[in-house]
């Protein structure tokens, strides 16, 4: 089954939509329940929320989604008001909510009324409320999180709050983890298997892809969001040649879709974070923080901050006590964002920096390797 205005169905996620139907047949029988979804940036938990929040419709269920947003931090329940007041056909009804509990002060006041107007349209129909990048909601989400599904239990109202791991609030977390520890079911969104990503590309592609084309998509490493993009980027660039249904990749390069929109990506973040990225990337995939402070000629401690934003980002990952690029994807897209000239002075300064380390004469040319198998 497809949700609506998504061109593509979701591939490599059957277990997951499996456990998502079950907690849909549970409310159909009356019972309140709550599952999170957990996964790191671009790995389809969006697109699992559209396509069980369409599966619900066509059970006749009553769908409400909200997406929190960091610009939303200090507006007060924003993403569940969303859902639950937001579209055209709105779970809720306004005018069953006064202006009188809407300040921070009236919060407890404000969730009894959402609890008793949710138990209301629930005795009417069934209800599914869709949570999205619950990391990035305010205190009084987490505090809605805390109360209103357990004081729902009983009524048939399923919750689905998707979040990326380690990441928001205090208060986010903790309510997060109360709900775990009080039942609720939790789906761990992980990379697509090596089917997923074949039937992925099948399906951006129309057509069955070859081996070298497969091992292309390996590069985005299970992602759904930089598959699509790394394919759909192919495509535009006349990379793939389609014969009696089948893909053959014809050369093998990055695509100008996946550096322009690496470059677009780098360009909302901060200054501090954007040179951290493109420094990081002269240095290799993976990389110690202390010589990406020689680089930049800072102390380590300058880059905390820059770093988590690239960590949260999904940009960045610590794997083994070093810094490492989420995916080779990531890594290549990031250095050709950057102009060759600056690359090339950029990999020199690497280099340098790792001899000056201790690493390999090999080791340390790897970066200058870069620049002339980039002229070549």
């Amino acid at each position: 089954m497809r949700a609506s205005g998504f061109a593509q169905p979701v591939r490599g996620r059957d277990i997951e939509l499996s456990a998502l139907r079950l907690h849909l047949d549970r409310v159909l029988s009356g019972a309140g329940t709550v599952a999170l979804v957990e996964g790191g940036a671009g790995l389809g938990k969006s697109r699992l929320l559209a396509e069980v929040a369409a599966m619900a419709r066509g059970l006749a269920i009553e769908v409400g989604v909200g997406v929190a947003d960091p610009g939303d931090s200090v507006v007060q329940l924003s993403a569940l008001m969303e859902a639950l007041f937001a579209g055209p056909s709105p779970i809720l009804g306004r005018g069953g909510l006064g202006d009188a509990h809407t300040s921070p002060e009236q919060r407890y006041w404000l969730l009894q009324d959402l609890e008793a107007l949710l138990e209301r349209a629930a005795a009417e129909a069934p209800l599914l409320v869709c949570l999205d990048d619950v990391q990035w909601a305010d205190s009084g989400t987490a505090a809605a999180l805390r109360t209103l599904p357990a004081r729902l239990a009983t009524v048939p109202v399923a919750w689905v709050v998707a979040s990326r791991p380690g990441q928001g609030s205090p208060e986010i977390r903790s309510a997060m983890d109360r709900l775990e520890r009080e039942g609720a079911a939790k789906i761990i969104l992980g990379p697509l298997d090596q089917v997923g990503v074949a039937q992925v590309a099948a399906d951006v592609l129309q057509a069955e892809p070859g081996h070298a084309l497969l091992e292309m998509a390996e590069r985005a490493g299970g992602s759904p969001f930089l598959l699509v993009e790394l394919l759909s980027g192919l495509r535009e660039d006349k990379l793939v040649r389609v014969e009696s249904g089948r893909a053959e990749l014809v050369e093998w390069r990055l695509p100008h879709r996946i550096s322009e929109s690496m470059r677009r990506r780098l360009e909302r973040m901060s200054d501090p974070a954007r040179q951290v990225a493109t420094v990081a990337a002269a240095l290799g995939r993976r990389f110690s923080l202390s010589n990406l402070a020689a680089m930049l000629d800072v102390s380590p401690s300058a880059l905390l901050v820059p770093v988590e934003e690239l960590i949260n980002a999904g940009l960045l990952v610590e794997r083994d006590g070093k810094l490492s690029f989420g995916h080779d994807l990531i890594f290549e897209a990031v250095r050709a964002s950057v102009p060759l000239s600056v690359r090339r002075a950029l990999d020199r300064q690497a280099a340098a920096v790792l001899l000056a380390a201790g690493a390999l004469p090999v080791e340390g040319s790897d970066a200058a390797g870069r620049q002339r198998r980039a002229r070549g």
